[in-house]
């Protein structure tokens, strides 16, 4: 598998961390979005494709795989999202987006079989909805009665994506290297931004011995975020040991992304007569956000022709994942919490499928399992108390399905994953001192074309 595709690079961002009145929402620092890799195919395995990637998708999980690949092709697919946070049965969908277009030309040159590619991929969807409120009632006993009702919501929906350009050789039979070479800007990709807007309304009631007044206050503050500029490397080999044991390695170095965030605030407050006129304030920052290393050993088992097992195991040194802004460098999972801090990790996959022909057409089932561990920190004691946290991690576990038609040159493909994670995510998706159960669907639909 790529070093990245679903197993997470939480990416979110610097930007300000943001509520004075919800002090608990850090989520412009961080939270879990899925990457969402390539193709319905991969997803249905687990995402353990890293020696197997024999189509237009092999771009994103390893180059050297394109040089399976003796036809042009053609793929794109359709992704849908849905996250359930159970602390107050929370729920977020988005709508079905394109993410993933790929192009592959196969040629022979040189005595050997060669592949270049192009791709463009939505690798992280940032839509997410959290609501929190808190009611307060202060009584003197001696006819005074404040009542404070403060109510927050956060929305984010956009994404960032890529285009890159791919290149596999056959350096020997069996034997393939290849390299993917990614470029992250948004006036490119045209899709590399998201929009982050916290909604707080604060409605305070005073009660004077039955002599009512009250006022509410409204900010909302709005995060622009999109890249600048940045490109990563996709290097990947692939060695097939024996006819049935195809072994692979994927590398994928760290490397910047620039963002630009725009920040506005708009207040406005109502003294029971009418709103006054809003206060707007607006103020632009740059900064870094270094994405870690990554590296993943793959292998695939064909016993026959009818059935492959695969594995993919996933190192990221997640020391090397922060924001740099203003010279100063924060942990985008946690903003107390160095990033030195955050030890290396790992995500196990597993994945199988079985080919069965039927008349005129082929069938091909497949199924899948994952478990991976993502940096976090543990709960705070209080909400007095953030400096209690520490670097940890969290066990996400997920199974997939998936299937492919395959009738003629054309290929349909349909994968599901869901992930879980138990008592995961403290500070993101709920208060510094809880932890959530968090369960993520993905489903993705997709169609290849041989020329």
């Amino acid at each position: 598998m790529n070093p990245t595709p679903y197993s997470a690079a939480l990416v979110l961002l610097p930007a300000l961390a943001w509520c004075e009145t919800f002090d608990w929402i850090d989520l412009s620092a961080g939270t879990q979005p899925v990457a969402i890799g390539a193709g319905p195919r991969a997803l249905g395995m687990g995402g353990a494709f890293s020696a197997v990637a024999d189509d237009a998708t092999a771009s994103t999980w390893n180059p050297a795989g394109l040089t399976q690949c003796e036809r042009p092709e053609l793929a794109a697919s359709l992704g849908f999202y849905r996250t359930r946070t159970q602390i107050d049965d929370h729920e977020t969908e988005s709508d079905w987006s394109p993410e993933h277009l790929s192009a592959l030309a196969p040629f022979y040159a040189f005595g050997c079989q060669q592949v270049v590619g192009i791709a463009w991929q939505r690798t992280y969807d940032f839509s997410a909805r959290v609501q929190e409120s808190s009611y307060d009632v202060n009584d003197d006993g001696m006819g005074t009665v404040v009542t404070v009702d403060h109510t927050g919501e956060l929305s984010r929906d956009g994404s960032f994506a890529t285009l890159g350009a791919s290149y596999g050789i056959e350096l020997a039979p069996g034997l393939s290297f290849g390299a993917t070479l990614n470029q992250w800007r948004d006036s490119w990709t045209r899709s590399s931004h998201y929009r982050e807007q916290l909604v707080d309304v604060e409605t305070t009631i005073f009660d004077f011995s039955g002599l009512v007044f009250s006022d509410e206050r409204t900010t909302v503050r709005t995060h622009d975020v999109r890249i600048l500029g940045g490109t990563s490397l996709v290097l990947g080999a692939m060695w097939q040991a024996m006819p049935e044991l195809t072994l692979a390695v994927v590398a994928k170095p760290g490397f910047d992304l620039e963002l630009e965030t725009v920040s506005t605030v708009v207040e406005t407050i109502d003294y029971g007569f009418g709103p006054e006129p809003p206060v707007t304030t607006t103020e632009t920052a740059r900064s870094t956000l270094h994405q870690p290393t990554s590296a993943t050993l793959g292998t695939a088992w064909r016993p026959d022709d009818i059935n492959t097992l695969t594995a993919d195991a996933t190192w990221t040194r997640w020391r090397q994942y922060y924001v740099d802004q203003g010279g100063t460098r924060r942990s985008p999972v946690s903003f107390h919490v160095d990033p030195q801090d955050f030890d290396d990790l790992w995500t196990l996959r597993l994945g199988y499928e079985r080919v069965c022909i039927l008349p005129g057409s082929v069938l091909v089932p497949r199924c899948g399992a994952l478990a991976e561990w993502l940096p976090a920190q543990t709960p705070a004691s209080d909400t007095e108390h953030y400096e209690d946290v520490q670097a940890t991690s969290d066990l996400w576990l997920g199974a997939t399905v998936g299937l492919s038609w395959c009738q003629r040159s054309v290929i349909w493909d349909a994968g599901l994953q869901v992930r879980h994670g138990n008592d995961v995510m403290a500070g993101q998706v709920s208060g510094p001192t809880r932890t959530a159960d968090v369960t993520i669907a993905t489903l993705r639909l997709g169609a290849t074309i041989q020329f």
